[in-house]
């Protein structure tokens, strides 16, 4: 709660990308793959962070594959 009020309060801060991906880290931990998918799909397309974009990638990734694998 406290990652989306900063979001909410500062959506121009450079921490937003990182608490963002840190939102998604947590619905990836639960398993809920649909919310952790739209969080690091929005990194991916829209962070300028290199390093950032590249984690979120690998987690799109291997979301897909867990997936696939429950088909």
């Amino acid at each position: 709660r406290e990652y989306e009020q900063l979001i909410k309060d500062s959506p121009d801060s450079e921490l937003v990308p990182i608490v963002t991906f840190d939102i998604g880290e947590s619905y990836y931990v639960t398993k809920d793959y649909k919310n952790a998918l739209d969080i690091f799909n929005k990194i991916a397309r829209d962070t300028s962070f290199d390093g950032l974009r590249e984690k979120a990638k690998n987690r799109i990734n291997g979301i897909e594959e867990i997936l696939r694998g429950k088909e």
